[in-house]
């Protein structure tokens, strides 16, 4: 049931799971109103997803991915402070089979790794704009490199154990990725020792060697 009463105000204000909404002499006061729903998004985002790493998990059995869920998605990676956001469709870290999608932005900086313990096999695919996978051996030579967007290759697809990082080459790349569960921060990427942290001084000027030495795949 919806409940209604006019109060005077100008501007929309949230009070707990009630806003304050509309534009004339006198607003309303309206539960569980899309503009009440749009509102605390645009506050939760830009309050906490800086920080964030990934999206909440959707709780629907039947999950529609429409232009609603990606740019909501793209809205959180350009507040992200990693420059990139996962939007999950798997329901929690422990499920069999994780879906998500994986809005980057140009900057983002993904330390090579690869996912040999357990060994989980990995594919991208590119669903806006333009990646760059690069692929190493164990001494962090390129062995490979491959643009994917645009009228090139949409997808890649990684064999477990393969040592791989990809950046983006156009602002807010949505790639869609899956690969296996369950999801151990401790267990789920064998970082390299000899590419920088995420997050160091030194993480910039790697990437954009990194960004010299491919050129351009395309």
């Amino acid at each position: 049931r919806t409940h209604l009463r006019r109060v005077q105000r100008k501007e929309p204000t949230c009070l707990g799971s009630i806003c304050l909404i509309g534009s004339g002499a006198c607003d309303i006061v309206r539960e569980d109103s899309p503009t009440c729903h749009a509102h605390h998004e645009k506050r939760e985002l830009s309050e906490t997803q800086a920080a964030r790493r990934a999206l909440d998990p959707p709780t629907e059995a039947v999950l529609v991915i429409d232009q609603a869920v990606v740019a909501r998605a793209i809205r959180a990676s350009r507040a992200s402070e990693r420059g990139r956001m996962i939007a999950p469709f798997h329901k929690s870290d422990h499920d069999a089979l994780h879906r998500m999608l994986n809005v980057v932005q140009p900057g983002s900086y993904i330390r090579p790794h690869r996912h040999l313990a357990p060994p989980k096999a990995e594919s991208l695919v590119v669903l806006q704009g333009k990646l760059v996978v690069v692929i190493f051996d164990v001494d962090g030579n390129i062995i490979g490199v491959h643009g994917l967007g645009g009228d090139g290759a949409v997808g890649i697809d990684l064999e477990p154990g393969v040592i791989h990082t990809f950046f983006v080459e156009e602002p807010d790349t949505v790639v869609f990725e899956v690969k296996p569960g369950p999801y151990l921060p401790a267990t789920d990427k064998d970082f390299m020792p000899w590419a920088p942290e995420e997050g160091s001084e030194e993480a910039r000027a790697y990437l954009d060697g990194l960004r010299q030495r491919t050129g351009d795949p395309s």
